[in-house]
């Protein structure tokens, strides 16, 4: 058997979602007094992910060093030898 999916109620379902995950949103964020506890314990349990993708986020910042070219890191290198020589 088939049956016909009511749309309104599907609508419905997916605003009150959306709904929802904006006002727990809005919650941890702004850390509403009322519920302290509740975001405490949020920190508690997102802070490894937090923390694991500002280690990623550092260890590609310093991607771009690898990629000098090799006249620049041969000037760099003839400067500093300068630099010592005074």
């Amino acid at each position: 058997m088939s049956y016909l999916l009511d749309k309104k109620n599907k609508k419905r379902k997916i605003s009150s979602i959306v709904l929802g995950v904006i006002f727990l949103f809005l919650i941890f964020y702004f850390r509403v007094g009322i519920l302290n506890n509740f975001s405490l314990v949020a920190h508690f349990v997102f802070r490894p992910a937090l923390v694991l993708g500002n280690g990623i986020k550092h260890q590609f910042s310093y991607l771009g060093i690898a990629f000098h070219s090799k006249k620049a890191l041969l000037d760099e290198n003839e400067n500093l030898k300068a630099k010592l020589s005074e």
